[in-house]
């Protein structure tokens, strides 16, 4: 789904609960221009994830993350960049950052690294400051102790996020 069908849905709906996330990721395949989509996307968008096209650290490939963060302060997005990646734990010898990420990353450096790298060009003021005075929170991804094996297996700690608050 690119950006110009998920806004269609969104207006088509036409709820305040319903909008749309834009995964750098996955636009990364789907859009010509990942800033351009983010613009296009203004009242609808409530959520980023930022995530490089190899799901590595955030500034080594080649996604255009200063033109994504000056689309989003163009549009006055004011929610939260979810950093995303996969890195390697030694605890988690099987896990997805085992398989598809850079053994010598870990989930830490694709957290902080991602946030010290933002702030490269963006301006602090921009972000916000977590409770705890924090830039970015290093956030594990995992479930509830309720949840099943099947899931605890695949949502272990190799996907984690990294969230900014973006405002003006």
């Amino acid at each position: 789904m690119t950006a110009a069908d998920a806004k269609a849905l969104c207006d088509a709906i036409s709820h305040p609960r319903v909008g749309v996330t834009i995964d750098t990721f996955h636009a990364n395949i789907e859009e010509k221009n990942i800033a351009n989509a983010t613009r296009s996307l203004r009242h609808c968008l409530r959520h980023v994830h930022a995530s490089e096209n190899d799901r590595g650290l955030l500034g080594s490939g080649h996604v255009d993350f200063p033109a994504i963060v000056t689309a989003l302060r163009e549009i006055a997005y004011d929610g939260y960049l979810m950093i995303e990646g996969f890195g390697y734990s030694p605890e988690e010898v099987d896990s997805l950052g085992a398989l598809w990420g850079d053994l010598k990353v870990s989930p830490e450096d694709i957290a902080f690294g991602g946030g010290n790298y933002l702030r490269t060009f963006a301006p602090v003021s921009c972000f916000r400051r977590g409770p705890e005075g924090q830039f970015c929170e290093y956030v594990p991804n995992r479930l509830s102790p309720g949840g099943s094996a099947k899931a605890r297996r695949v949502f272990r700690e190799d996907k984690f996020s990294s969230r900014i608050r973006i405002g003006r």
